[in-house]
């Protein structure tokens, strides 16, 4: 039953998860570009690049995957690195554990049918 019901967008979730995890990390990056002037630690010039050029790439559904792993391991790195346990129990850490999961889905799913990777599967075959 749950597939008629929702069976029309199964075309579009890996589109929307890929819009939402650009949309967050796009913003994020640009967000630390004003820190680039004063002499930044390789970890926040790390940090700009992945956000930025994976969010990038997940919005135009370009090397998905591999932005999406990216994207996760960034989120993972975050996670260890300042919330530790906190992403399960407190609301003011849980936003990158959240993307960690879109990361991963969107790594399982792939830029499904509305990516350039799809339009480069059409092209190759």
């Amino acid at each position: 039953m749950l597939d008629r019901v929702g069976g029309g967008f199964k075309d579009y979730v890996p589109l929307i998860v890929r819009l939402g995890l650009a949309t967050v990390f796009i913003l994020q990056g640009a967000l630390l570009v004003p820190e680039m002037g004063k002499s930044p630690h390789l970890s926040t010039v790390i940090t700009m690049v992945v956000e930025l050029l994976g969010g990038l790439f997940c919005l135009i559904g370009f090397l998905t995957r591999w932005a999406a792993f990216g994207l996760g391991a960034l989120m993972l790195w975050e996670i260890f690195q300042h919330h530790g346990f906190y992403v399960f129990y407190r609301e003011n850490h849980q936003l990158p554990f959240a993307l960690f999961i879109m990361a991963f889905a969107s790594f399982g799913l792939g830029g499904g049918k509305y990516s350039l990777d799809e339009k480069q599967k059409k092209k190759d075959g």
